[in-house]
């Protein structure tokens, strides 16, 4: 589709998944659904990211509502976030800002880097919007907000929001399913890697085993140095046969939609237990493939009983307007 650098990746399966260092048992899955009024950050709807995710649900109604969404975050880490407006039956088209401390200074902002796919392999919009690597240098709090592009009510939403700190390298040959680095597995939910795309196509695969039912947030960064040279990636989940593609995410491009820096992003959920793969691709060979073509990618997963995962709970937990 078009031509980026992707150094960041972030995978969430059944929950969230954030960070090169596994902590299942601190992770805080229960999805937590936005309190209305939280249109300002002095109203924002906490997030807890003691285990280094949450997922939330909400809703932009009227069009012009504001749902602002706070967390804390240690030095030097990074955030994931993604706003997945699959679920919405009316406006879809949202806007993720990422502020500082004061709630008002913009750290970075996206309106077109997502699919909005509701975890399956339908994708209702190309218009949801990602966050990917961005690395938060002072300690304390964070604000996150979602707004709808052109002041469209969205019915419902998913806020995914990772945010680990480190990350490990790949280790080649990983070509194939055979040879795939493992990234997340029951006992290690969370896993952060960072690797390149070289030489020109060249492809490299992860393994995520997992009990189901399970869902996956997936994020890529396009440029981790922030420096305007992207990466057009593109990011294939694969069955657990090793070839087939059950959803392949290319939203992005180079620059980023509309502007830098690029990323990709889109959650799955799944119903059959196994080792699924994820494959990381340069879409265009009409790139410099040295260190622009480094990428960073994270995968956060989460399993259980349909009642314990917090990502298909998303589908029946609705926003707690009160006015």
């Amino acid at each position: 589709m078009k031509s980026r650098l992707v150094r960041v990746f972030v995978i969430a399966a059944a929950g969230c998944l954030a960070a090169a260092v596994a902590r299942p048992a601190a992770m805080v899955l229960t999805p937590v659904p936005e309190v209305e009024p939280n249109n300002t950050p002095g109203t924002a709807t906490a997030l807890s990211l003691a285990g280094g995710c949450q997922a939330a649900s909400g809703a932009i109604s009227p069009g012009s509502d504001l749902d602002y969404y706070s967390f804390t975050a240690a030095p030097g880490s990074k955030v994931w976030a993604l706003t997945d407006t699959g679920p919405s039956a009316t406006g879809r088209d949202s806007i993720l800002t990422l502020f500082a401390a004061d709630g008002t200074t913009v750290i970075e902002a996206d309106d077109d880097d997502a699919p909005g796919n509701n975890g399956d392999a339908t994708v209702e919009t190309f218009q949801a919007s990602s966050i990917a690597g961005r690395t938060l240098t002072a300690g304390g709090t964070y604000f996150l907000r979602v707004e709808s592009f052109n002041s469209v009510a969205m019915s419902a939403y998913r806020l995914f929001v990772v945010v680990p700190s480190g990350s490990s390298a790949e280790t080649e040959p990983n070509g194939t399913a055979a040879t795939a680095n493992t990234l997340v597995t029951a006992l290690n939910p969370i896993g952060v890697r960072n690797a390149s795309i070289s030489p020109a196509g060249d492809a490299d695969f992860y393994a995520i085993t997992l009990t189901a039912p399970a869902t996956f947030f997936i994020s890529a960064d396009g440029d981790p140095e922030r420096d305007g040279l992207g990466t057009d990636l593109v990011v294939d989940l694969i069955g657990t046969d090793g070839s087939t593609v059950l959803f392949s995410d290319d939203n992005s491009d180079a620059t980023g939609l509309p502007t830098p820096p690029p990323s990709e992003a889109f959650s799955f959920s799944i119903a059959t237990p196994g080792t699924y793969f994820l494959r990381v691709t340069g879409l265009s060979a009409r790139q410099d493939f040295g260190r622009r073509c480094r990428f960073e990618w994270i995968v956060a997963a989460r399993t259980g009983t349909t009642s314990d995962n917090p990502f298909s709970d998303l589908n029946s937990v609705t926003s707690q307007k009160q006015g």
